[in-house]
């Protein structure tokens, strides 16, 4: 449940820290500004990190002792517990491999257009998802 607050939040954070300039694609928009700011000034891609928290968290909470899909008679042997937990898990390595595919184009495509001054930042912040990590 923690993870879930936890991504959940710092997604919510990174949106009102990007306003306008936020999307769902990678778009910079002609009056787009480099955000450096908030989560920002921790790692380059914090609403990822809130991303992959939600996602762990969300197989957690599936996963957990008194969870639905583990106190209900749904399941008779372990095959159909895999069974039902096996597509969460596929859409949720499927969301961490999308990630990992996009900062490197979102990086590039903000190094293109920032120049000088996105090097300096991600000088600044060297971590894309987690700090010392990645």
């Amino acid at each position: 449940m923690i993870l879930l607050l936890l991504g959940a939040a710092l997604r919510y954070w990174c949106f009102r820290e990007m306003g306008k300039h936020f999307t769902f694609h990678v778009t910079l928009l002609k009056d787009h500004k480099l955000v450096t700011s908030g989560p920002y000034s921790i790692v380059r891609h914090p609403a990822y990190t809130g991303g992959v928290f939600l996602s762990v968290g969300q197989l957690i909470w599936y996963m957990a002792r008194g969870s639905w899909l583990r106190e209900s008679m749904v399941h008779e042997t372990k095959l159909e517990s895999w069974l039902l937990i096996a597509p969460v898990m596929f859409a949720i390595f499927a969301v961490l491999v999308c990630i990992h595919r996009r900062i490197p184009v979102e990086d590039e495509a903000l190094r293109r257009r920032f120049g000088k001054e996105w090097d300096a930042w991600a000088e600044a912040v060297p971590y894309r998802l987690f700090p010392g990590v990645y």
